[in-house]
């Protein structure tokens, strides 16, 4: 078995060899000491794969997802003439942008010395990444895909210094195969020349990945189910002292997976490309990446993304499995036996609004608009926008979700994006031409808004471009949420995909002033949405627009009241049943009341999603509808009603998605909503554990 003392006498000899020329993050040197998880990363992602910013934010993402599997992420470089293991922001910086004084060269094996010798910056390819990662102790490196033996190779002898480095290296190497550019079969039998041992990850087919595709056409000699199986696997080798690397081909996540066929077209086109340009040796990988790109409208670019973060994700989770047989942990096999329908599921996405949230409140008597200095406390900064709301509370009930939005370049932006998880983040896109979406908050003493301020002008450009380039996010997920800050034809090229996939969408209305947006949309579309939960104001909103006659007299409506006032009640059925003719469940949320369903007909232990998370829908006619209440206890120690709904309809998805009874999904959508009025933050810092009571006890409800 490996023995730490092995690990220790590998990082002394290359502190006496390589001293002069590499540094490694002190905090790394001391982690590879104790032999704690480490995954090393590539450079040339950043130098030489993406425009900038977009190279430096995928660079720091992936590092995030690393780090939040428990691992310590090792990015490689080489900048100003020295191996850098581990990257400062700065360093990403001038990686991205590149420098004027120092050129940056993509950096293989052949091209370490030279480079160094000559003082320049370096993006390290594979064979470069693994050579300077096995020399300093680190046993794992993520990738996206690696170099292969490439077609027409027969007149141009051209194979990738991978190959024969991954012979040479004692690495685990995680990438989603080779890239479809080059000659697959071929790439394979090099492989087993050199002593490589090529497995996939979690196909039992052993179905080898083509990198944009899932499935090449042809085998891989082994499979893996599991980080478990994979450490094993790396230790076993390493006491085997075979000094060549195992290659692990993780397929692409299923819903950013390409279509063979366009691929295969979209790569002959970018080969005679670069046969008619003359692009030739190391310039020729990221020249067909970059056309094909192109021809792919960008789909090929947002799969590569996709696969990268996947890879480091899985890589991450080998590393701290790895970690735990260096240190005689027993592994938990347990941990990673997730039932098949949720180990193969797609995640829900949501699509809306991101907004930092400023509140103030002014500490005097009387407040005119007159130009005159107030006394007043700030609040703390917090998250805010429905959408954002939702993605966040989904991450931490839910577990996953993707979250396509937009955010500035800016501190804002960067505070926005700290609250969500790595895995929340992957569809977030920083827009450099406009600020964070901002809204400043005036309260006076009593707690009431006296005056919002806002900017949202960021969210037109979450477009319709933007949501088709989501294309197969939306087409994997078992629903679809979207808010009110979008633009109509946003809204409508979502209900499209879901029309086309036969995804079920949620529509949240956000506000009074915005709810009717999505109902100027042809019946087809709106009848899409499966789903929306309006308050009582937005509920009058979009009644009135449909052609209903107002609830509100006035400017306030007394709810408290809505179940004595039988004339009030009956226009709520009314309204209600005015949506219902478009929407199956129409869910008006009453504050401290409760909550009131109005769908077809169906009995309380109705489920919305079966096991597989397929929409149920129902055969009942239109005109059998029923009004349910479901009312919510009453409530001590409230801090804060502002995050109540975003959270109530957490709870209700989270459960739907766990194909509970529709009385549970109640049960845990208000007790999501308590936990919101108990925090002072919109969205609290933690809901709780699945073993919850809510998740087993129906909620009483009376027909109205």
């Amino acid at each position: 078995m490996f023995r730490l003392q092995n690990s220790i006498k590998h990082i002394r000899q290359y502190t006496r060899q390589f001293n002069s020329l590499v540094d490694v993050r002190p905090d790394i040197l001391d982690l590879l000491k104790a032999n704690k998880p480490i995954v090393a990363l590539e450079s040339t992602i950043i130098s030489h794969g993406m425009p900038y910013p977009q190279n430096v934010q995928t660079a720091q993402e992936v590092e995030d997802i690393v780090r939040n599997q428990g691992s310590i992420p090792a990015t490689i470089a080489i900048l100003n003439g020295r191996i850098k293991v581990g990257l400062s922001d700065e360093h990403f910086e001038v990686l991205g942008k590149g420098s004027k004084n120092v050129p940056t060269v993509k950096t293989s094996r052949r091209d370490l010395a030279y480079v160094l010798s000559k003082g320049l910056n370096g993006g390290t390819t594979v064979s470069a990444t693994s050579l300077i990662a096995n020399s300093v102790g680190i046993d794992i490196f993520a990738t996206g895909g690696i170099g292969g033996v490439h077609r027409d190779f027969d007149k141009t002898l051209d194979i990738s210094a991978d190959l024969t480095e991954l012979g040479r290296s004692s690495m685990a190497i995680v990438s989603s195969g080779v890239k479809s550019i080059l000659d697959i079969p071929k790439t394979l039998e090099y492989l087993e020349t050199q002593g490589v041992c090529v497995t996939t990850y979690g196909t039992d087919e052993k179905d080898f990945p083509a990198f944009f595709s899932r499935k090449s056409g042809f085998k891989a000699p082994y499979n893996i189910n599991s980080p478990i199986e994979a450490a094993k696997l790396i230790i076993t080798s390493k006491t085997l002292n075979l000094n060549s690397s195992i290659l692990i081909a993780v397929p692409v996540p299923e819903e950013y997976a390409m279509n063979g066929k366009d691929i295969d077209a979209a790569i002959e086109d970018a080969l005679q490309n670069a046969k008619s340009s003359n692009i030739q040796g190391k310039e020729i990988t990221p020249y067909l990446l970059s056309v094909i790109g192109k021809i792919t409208n960008n789909q090929s670019l947002n799969t590569n993304i996709a696969l990268i973060k996947n890879n480091a994700r899985v890589a991450a989770q080998i590393a701290v499995e790895l970690s735990k047989i260096k240190q005689n942990i027993q592994p938990n096999e347990a941990h990673y036996a997730l039932p098949n329908h949720i180990k193969n599921a797609v995640v829900p996405v949501v699509v809306g609004g991101s907004i930092l949230d400023m509140k103030c409140i002014i500490e005097d008597d009387q407040v005119k608009l007159d130009g005159a200095t107030y006394r007043t406390k700030f609040l703390p900064n917090s998250g805010g926008g429905v959408g954002r709301n939702m993605a966040e509370g989904l991450c931490k009930l839910h577990g996953q979700v993707k979250f396509i939005s937009k955010i500035g370049n800016d501190k804002n932006g960067e505070i926005l994006k700290s609250l969500l998880s790595a895995d929340c983040q992957e569809c977030l896109e920083i827009d450099a031409e406009q600020s964070t979406a901002t809204c400043i908050i005036v309260l006076d003493k009593a707690g009431d808004s006296k005056i919002t301020l806002a900017n949202m002008d960021i969210h037109q450009s979450i477009d319709s471009s933007m949501i088709r380039k989501y294309e197969q996010v939306l087409r994997s997920a078992p629903i679809v949420i979207f808010d009110a800050n979008i633009p109509i034809d946003s809204m409508g090229t979502i209900l499209e995909l879901c029309k086309k996939y036969n995804k079920p969408a949620f529509f949240e209305p956000t506000d009074m002033r915005l709810a009717t947006k999505p109902f100027t949309l042809p019946k087809e579309l709106i009848k899409q949405i499966k789903f929306t939960s309006p308050n009582i104001y937005e509920l009058d909103a979009i009644a009135v627009h449909l052609g209903c006659e107002t609830l509100l007299q006035n400017d306030d409506i007394n709810i408290e009241d809505l179940f004595q006032d039988n004339i009030m009640l009956e226009k709520v059925k009314k309204s209600s049943e005015l949506l219902a003719e478009y929407i199956d469940n129409v869910i008006i949320t009453l504050g401290p009341l409760g909550v009131l369903l109005t769908r077809k007909n169906t009995p309380a232990d109705f489920k919305f999603f079966d096991t597989n998370l397929r929409y149920n829908e129902t055969q009942s006619a239109k005109s059998d509808l029923q009004h349910r209440f479901y009312w919510a206890k009453q409530l001590s120690g409230i801090v804060n009603v502002s995050g109540a709904g975003d959270s109530f309809c957490v709870g209700f998805i989270t459960a739907m998605l766990k194909a509970l009874e529709e009385s549970v999904c109640f049960s845990v959508g208000m007790e999501c909503a308590k936990a919101a009025i108990q925090s002072p933050k919109a969205v609290p810092n933690k809901y709780f554990d699945r073993n919850h009571e809510c998740f087993n006890q129906p909620i009483k409800y009376k027909i109205v």
